[in-house]
């Protein structure tokens, strides 16, 4: 993968645009990039970075994933529990953001949000993240052994423990495995219980 997945920390807000067109899509994605995503960055203190994906596909017989995922960077656990905080107070404590286009406004539906700890990574990389590979697990079928929770490498492979889920989905998995396509690294042995994704992602331009 890219630098962007050795953080430790990452808030992920996934959506749907269902019935938009193809204008309203490009309306939805330059007001994404160029507006809000600088906005949720800029307003929320610990936020440093923001990176956007499309869904290219999901696994056969596995739940469809939502079309867009927005995922954010944050400095460290407290930034992430003060995101927690804001979130359940007043809304008048809350970052102001721009409302964008009608299909920004009226077009889109949230789908989930979530906090995820990364917990272990491996691998080096130094081309730019173009697809990612996210799957779900309830638990983990092997050991996270050899795996540097602490490494400043750039990630190839990163594993994630579900800290805090907004929405409270009662299906959601308590571990994230992402991959970047093409990886050596033997993967099977983190599968071997239920998984619940199997999406399969690539950035969307800024």
């Amino acid at each position: 993968m890219s630098a962007d997945f050795t953080g430790r920390w990452m808030y992920w807000n996934a959506m749907a645009t269902p019935g938009a067109t193809d204008t309203e899509i490009a309306d939805f994605n330059r007001h994404y990039n160029l507006t809000h995503v600088p906005e949720v960055v800029a307003g929320n203190e610990g936020f440093l970075a923001g990176l956007r994906f499309e869904l290219l596909r999901s696994a056969d017989s596995l739940p469809v994933g939502p079309r867009w995922l927005a995922i954010y960077l944050m400095a460290d656990q407290s930034s992430a529990d003060a995101y927690i905080t804001r979130d359940r107070g007043p809304a008048a404590n809350r970052p102001a953001y721009t409302p964008g286009p009608p299909v920004w406004q009226t077009g889109r539906r949230r789908v989930w949000r979530m906090i995820w700890r990364r917990i272990g990574s491996a691998g080096s990389a130094t081309s730019p993240l173009r697809l990612v590979r996210m799957i779900g697990l309830d638990r983990l079928a092997g050991t996270t052994a050899g795996i540097d929770a602490d490494s400043a490498a750039v990630s190839r492979l990163g594993l994630f423990e579900l800290y805090h889920d907004f929405s409270e989905q009662a299906d959601a998995p308590r571990y994230c495995l992402i991959i970047e396509p093409g990886v050596d690294e033997d993967t099977d042995r983190w599968l071997g219980s239920t998984v619940r994704w199997d999406y399969l992602y690539q950035c969307v331009p800024g």
